[in-house]
């Protein structure tokens, strides 16, 4: 994404703020940072996890300062989180969260028909139709919040022609 050339500093302006300067402008920074690797993580962490070597660790055995801690996790299976007692705001409800990795959708819709869980996401549209006809189930919906784009070579033919580009930019239909 060319960010180590693009930022210039990251200062501390509070305790809550931090503040970016670029070298140049660009449109795309803040949507890039709403993507999954611009996560910010814990300084202190990340040295020790590079001084023993355990790199990869940063996002298998996140740590932060939320309601909950990981518990345990099981690669496409299962992760588990358990309250967190130093957590600094008001206690959760529910002591603990299991989220059962269930990549198929009519997989995830009769977990959700027969009680195995309590929220199953990305529904395909039948399954919301039937869900809505269920009454032992609430449908709760709401529009998802996301970033998408569409990435473009422009060092590669035909991609380095403006016009191509103009046209493939044109071609795309969206809501005005």
């Amino acid at each position: 994404m060319g960010l180590v050339k693009l930022i210039k500093a990251v200062t501390k302006v509070d305790d809550h703020t931090v503040k970016f300067e670029l070298n140049e402008p660009s449109a795309t920074f803040v949507p890039i940072l709403t993507m999954g690797f611009a996560s910010i993580y814990s300084a202190e962490y990340a040295d020790k996890l590079l001084k023993a070597n355990q790199q990869v660790d940063l996002n298998s055995k996140p740590i932060g300062t939320g309601p909950f801690v990981l518990k345990s996790y099981t690669k496409d299976a299962v992760i588990r989180y358990d309250v967190n007692p130093t957590y600094w705001g008001s206690k959760p409800k529910i002591d603990r969260l299991i989220y059962a990795i269930t990549p198929d959708a009519a997989v995830r819709a009769q977990k959700i028909k027969a009680g195995e869980c309590q929220i199953a996401l990305s529904p395909k549209p039948q399954d919301v139709l039937d869900a809505k006809k269920d009454k032992a189930l609430k449908v709760s919906e709401a529009p998802a919040f996301m970033t998408a784009f569409v990435a473009l070579n422009t060092q590669k033919k035909p991609l380095d022609n403006p016009k191509v580009r103009q046209a493939i930019n044109r071609s795309i239909a969206r809501r005005t």
